[in-house]
């Protein structure tokens, strides 16, 4: 018989089931229909045909099953009823993977006997541990490499905060030492899964940074705990996966105990819940093309090129306090005071000031694109990332580009307009601080634009951002 290998069965299920959806198997009798609830006498038998219906359900739209224990151990035959409902899923629905959420963390000898208890004798595919014990607790996961480890590192509940986000004395919460713990210290065999809660009001971008690409995340306290989808875009994988976000409530119980249609109310709230979850993540595929680097480097050229490659790019034309040239057409031009109403009204991002000329860049034009299923494109200040980064949260491909060399830059600013060399002293200041790296951070790709290439830099920057946006160049 082939072993079961939990992550390996995560991921595929993910992608089979296009799902992120793990279902909660939280056995409440105070919700379930009537025609399972003994309110006088509790039958494990009940319970299990209703999870058996459950599962039978919304199988094809999961790809984890998540049983929290507590519901079982109050049962008097809760521990068979378990070890039942996670063999009927192995039977009938063997390529979706089974945890069990027991949060159980305790000294060497204990954990051994919770390992032969969850792995051998209930047959789980993982279960949820504390890792406040430490090692005791999640290093032994290296010995069952087939099997996963799901550690709590930042939970849902508020009064959790008091000890999670408690600071360490270099400024970092608890939870992120925590993280990075599990990260570099337990996770040997690469079978670890944290536990971040959705209900985290701040960017998770940089958690994604600790966490490997091919490491997923349990986003827990999502629906009827108040978490959302808004920073579920931030911890998925390079692959637009590697997230599954558990409900218990709210597709157990979309219904009154004496509802008939309860079965259909589950069917609609597990296919919305995934459907919802895959809208956020085309969401999170529309990235807009900021091409970055300083005067003299050809960007206008590569736009020109870029728009020829595909008719979906869509240059967003700033607006500007100066008159138009001649051979500028992609660009507006606005008095000081319209400029200053634009802004008053909200509909300019930022507005910066260059050689004694101020631009604006309105948001509106970037919004229409992304409706129409089109590829915003501009070039953008890297100095001024920080605006996109806030207003477009993990919507940007940002490409840097550079000139063959400093002599050639020079050159191609030598055309009038910067009879002062301002322009060339700043442009060749902010090339130096690129190949320092001061913009690593920012910059997914840079490409050197070489003389009469600029059709070959276009190229391998449109190749770059298809994959980003998980198209096949």
């Amino acid at each position: 018989m082939k072993t079961r290998q939990a992550i390996p069965l995560l991921r595929e299920a993910m992608i089979r089931n296009n799902t992120l959806v793990c279902c909660g198997l939280d056995p409440d009798l105070s919700k379930m229909p009537r025609s399972y609830a003994e309110y006088d006498a509790i039958k494990e038998s009940n319970i299990f045909d209703f999870l058996k219906k459950i599962i039978d359900i919304t199988n094809a739209y999961v790809c984890a099953y998540k049983i929290q224990k507590a519901f079982f151990d109050e049962l008097d035959g809760g521990h068979v009823l378990l070890r039942s409902i996670i063999a009927y899923i192995q039977e009938h629905y063997p390529l979706i993977p089974v945890f069990i959420d027991a949060k159980v963390g305790d000294v060497e000898n204990t954990m051994v006997t919770y390992f032969r208890n969850m792995f051998k004798n209930l047959r789980a595919d993982g279960f949820v541990v504390n890792p406040y014990m430490g090692d005791d607790v999640v290093a032994p996961f290296a010995r069952f490499p087939d099997k996963a480890g799901i550690v709590i590192v930042k939970t849902s509940n508020q009064g959790g905060s008091i000890i999670q986000d408690a600071l360490m004395a270099d400024g970092r919460p608890f939870w992120k030492f925590v993280l990075e713990t599990m990260v570099t210290r337990w996770n040997g065999a690469r079978n670890l899964i944290p536990v971040i809660s959705s209900t985290i009001d701040q960017d998770l971008s940089d958690v994604r940074r600790i966490i490997p690409d091919d490491m997923s995340v349990l986003y827990a306290g999502f629906g009827l705990q108040g978490g959302t989808t808004q920073h579920l875009v931030e911890l998925l994988d390079s692959q637009n996966q590697g997230v599954f976000v558990n409900s218990s409530r709210g597709i157990l119980y979309p219904y009154e105990p004496a509802d008939e249609n309860w079965q259909n109310k589950v069917l609609e709230s597990v296919i919305t819940m995934r459907a919802d979850l895959n809208m956020a993540r085309v969401v999170s595929n529309r990235k807009f093309l900021l091409l970055l680097g300083p005067s003299g480097v050809g960007k206008s050229t590569i736009i020109q090129e870029l728009r020829q490659l595909d008719d979906r790019f869509r240059y967003i034309s700033p607006v500007i306090t100066r008159e138009l040239r001649p051979d500028e057409s992609d660009k507006i031009a606005v008095t000081g005071s319209e400029l200053d109403e634009m802004k008053r009204q909200g509909k300019l991002l930022v507005i910066n000031e260059l050689y004694g000329v101020r631009y604006g860049t309105p948001k509106e034009p970037i919004d229409q694109a992304f409706e129409e299923g089109n590829f915003p494109l501009l070039d953008w200040p890297v100095q001024k990332m920080d605006v996109m980064t806030e207003a477009f949260v993990g919507q940007t491909f940002t490409t840097y580009i550079t000139p063959p060399s400093f002599e050639v830059m020079e050159q191609r600013l030598a055309d009038g307009r910067d009879s002062d060399s301002v322009r060339l002293r700043a442009a060749s200041d902010e090339l130096r601080s690129f190949y320092k790296g001061d913009f690593g951070s920012v910059v997914n790709f840079s490409v050197q634009n070489m003389e009469n290439e600029a059709q070959v830099a276009a190229q391998a920057i449109y190749r770059k951002y298809l994959l980003a946006i998980g198209e096949k160049p």
